[in-house]
């Protein structure tokens, strides 16, 4: 049996020698094969003598596939006698290919090998979910503002108001700026919708003020690479000023928003109820986060060159598939202020990161034997039958039922 020695990039190196027999064997299944689709008059198809295909196919050709057909065999014989996992196709390199046995250098990509520390120690502290009075304040006043139930008042615009406002930005010639105006806009101030510097030049401001003036600076990562990092002037006319109070919030304007009868208390209650579901679940999200990375910390393993690039490469085509992207590739690069190897840089390392966290979740729960219930290998059938047809029933099983297997170790990891 020869042998093979792991070498830079999760890949194995090994020699492979082809016997004179064997490649004589591998020739004549070249053979058998075109013979297969050779017609030749004086003979029924699939029955013409060696000389006559050889003639029709062709030597150099016959040969070629012959020499493939060879050292495919002893490659994969080499691979079931060794227990190698490729996960790539093969380098091959053959120095002299008159001389017999045949010697052939192979290089190829394999499942790496993963080493995991002492994860079942990992400790994720968990934190006290609690919901203040503040906070249902604050979502109820939200909630006032989209459905419009503000009071207008006489006094100087502040944070948490709603205002009612032309607005518009100059450039230096004294003309429109493109996408910087707009009328009768309703704005909620505090809670971004506008560059902070526009917020603070409109926060005290009286209904039927107008200002002239309010530098606004656009920040550096601008979405817009026309504006970016440019200060800009504002004209601002101010219509109204609406105040959110929470004390006047009732079961009317309940009704109104929910379209279902309860009292304030009720409201509160249910309104308390949803946030403390929702920090619940985006603080577990939080810990299993906190967990995959210190997993990751603790894991060695040499990545196939061939998965980062694919990785990268799915991460850019779903770039390309944005309708921006799709209008426009010029205007979508120049917007972005970076170019399609930039992006392939900086997707590197986030692509190495996402793969290296895979396999450790895939390791750690082989090596915390991680099973499923009944049900939930039914749920994994349910969805492997709705797979593609490109992907084979039971390779779609076993993704879905690795999927859950992590998710179930993730869940008891940091529980």
């Amino acid at each position: 049996m020869a042998e093979y020695k792991a070498i830079s990039g999760s890949r194995v190196e090994f020699q492979l020698e082809i016997s004179e027999e064997a490649i004589k064997k591998a020739h004549k299944s070249a053979l058998d094969s075109f013979r297969k689709n050779v017609a030749v008059k004086g003979f029924r198809k699939g029955h013409a003598p060696d000389e006559v295909v050889m003639q029709a196919v062709g030597i150099e050709r016959i040969s070629y596939e012959a020499m493939n057909r060879a050292i495919d065999m002893e490659y994969r014989n080499f691979l079931t006698q060794n227990n190698i996992s490729p996960v790539s196709q093969p380098q091959v390199d053959v120095k002299d290919w008159e001389k017999k046995p045949l010697s052939v250098k192979c290089v190829v990509e394999v499942y790496p090998e993963v080493k995991l520390g002492d994860f079942k120690n990992i400790k994720i502290p968990s934190k006290e979910i609690k919901v203040e009075d503040k906070e249902l304040d604050e979502v109820i006043a939200t909630v006032m503002s989209d459905a419009q139930l503000g009071t207008k008042v006489d006094r100087a615009a502040k944070k948490g108001d709603i205002v009612v406002i032309d607005f518009l930005g100059r450039a230096k010639d004294g003309s429109v700026l493109p996408r910087t105006d707009g009328k009768d806009q309703r704005v909620r101030l505090g809670m971004g919708h506008f560059l902070e510097d526009l917020e603070k030049g409109i926060m005290g401001m009286k209904a039927g003020e107008e200002k002239k003036d309010i530098k606004v600076k656009f920040p550096k990562d601008y979405h817009s690479s026309d504006m970016a990092g440019k200060t800009v002037p504002f004209e601002v006319k101010l219509h109204a000023v609406e105040e959110l109070d929470v004390k006047n919030f009732d079961a009317a304007m309940i009704e109104k928003v929910t379209g279902q009868k309860k009292t304030l208390t009720q409201f509160r209650e249910d309104l308390k109820n949803m946030i403390e579901t929702n920090k619940t679940q985006a603080e577990k999200k939080k810990k299993i986060e906190e967990y995959q990375e210190k997993l990751v910390k603790m894991t060695k393993c040499e990545l196939p060159e061939s998965w980062i690039l694919g990785e990268v490469q799915a991460r850019l085509d779903r770039i390309k598939q944005s309708p921006q992207f799709q209008h426009d590739p010029e205007a979508f690069w120049k917007q972005m202020g970076k170019t399609e190897e930039d992006l392939k840089k900086e997707f590197r390392s986030a692509s190495e990161e996402s793969l290296k966290s895979y396999l450790a979740l895939v390791e750690a729960v082989k090596q915390s034997e991680t099973t499923l219930t009944p049900k939930e290998e039914k749920e994994a059938e349910h969805e492997a039958s709705h797979a593609p047809e490109h992907v084979s029933k039971g390779q779609a099983f076993e993704k879905a039922l690795l999927s859950r297997k992590i998710d179930k170790f993730l869940d008891q990891a940091v529980s």
